[in-house]
């Protein structure tokens, strides 16, 4: 069968501002569209082959646990490096019996139906994505799908919300976490047209994409979420934001787009691609 495989170098392998901070997610704007619709993977046509299921870099465990009650006829495994985050996602599953909770720990080769990365720009570098793609396809059965989904910047009208996202732009390209520098005239992290190319590089086949987007304007389903889900990606960002503006602008910035994304004329939209690919 193989060595089991061990992600955790490649995971911890991270800039000092988050090397011990587990798995900071920018923007997960598919929650809602979850939580909405009921739907974990629409994009895939044909459930009835997908069995055990790998959510690498779990986090709280938001994602394993919603697709775990979705589906329990699956099989959910989240591994994330943080204990706490372990500790968070086992409180929030309530002893779900599909879905279980590791630290990063050697896996079994060609175990999986389907490996799930999603919303890891904020965190990874760019050239530690080969190397998880092809760790990721070493636990996949002949067949199994790599599944990544990625997000750019939001939309918004709140000015602090716009200013927030140039200076993140900035910050993650500074590490070195997206292709080309922020410009006068956008600032988005480039990361998900790299989606395709990435599978594609690895050997995948039948690769496939689709792009969702996900409306959090106030009076929308999607806004209480989604602007704790601001609140809270900016939060985890704040030490990577001093590497390009002082603390003062940071704070302020961020008290105003509590009050901003809170208004009532707020409108915010949110785009993100999901592509997938096969094992050979």
């Amino acid at each position: 069968m193989g060595a089991p495989m061990d992600f955790s170098e490649n995971l911890s392998s991270r800039p000092s501002a988050h090397r011990h901070s587990g798995s900071k997610r920018l923007f997960m704007l598919d929650l809602p569209t979850i939580h909405t619709t009921g739907r974990v993977f629409a994009e895939q046509s044909d459930l009835s082959r997908l069995h055990r299921i790998l959510d690498l870099a779990s986090g709280d465990g938001a994602w394993a646990i919603s697709a775990a009650q979705i589906h329990p006829q699956m099989q959910i495994v989240g591994i994330e490096n943080d204990p706490h985050l372990i500790e968070q996602a086992h409180r929030q599953a309530r002893g779900g019996e599909n879905v279980r909770f590791h630290v990063m720990e050697p896996l079994d080769p060609a175990s999986f139906d389907l490996v799930n990365l999603r919303f890891m720009v904020g965190f990874t570098e760019l050239d530690q994505w080969p190397g998880l793609i092809e760790e990721s396809l070493h636990l996949l059965r002949p067949g199994g799908i790599l599944r990544l989904t990625e997000a750019d910047t939001l939309i918004t009208t709140s000015p602090a919300c716009e200013r927030l996202s140039d200076l993140l732009s900035q910050a993650l390209w500074k590490a070195k976490h997206h292709l080309f520098p922020p410009t006068k005239s956008g600032q988005n992290l480039l990361i998900t047209p790299l989606l395709p190319r990435l599978l594609r590089n690895a050997g995948c086949e039948q690769i496939r994409s689709v792009a969702s987007v996900t409306n959090f304007s106030t009076g929308m389903q999607a806004h209480p979420e989604m602007r704790q889900d601001l609140a809270r990606s900016y939060q985890h960002m704040h030490s990577l934001l001093l590497g390009v503006a002082e603390p003062q602008e940071i704070e302020s910035l961020f008290e105003q787009m509590l009050v901003e994304t809170q208004a009532e004329d707020f409108c915010g939209i949110g785009f993100y691609l999901t592509a997938w690919g096969s094992k050979p």
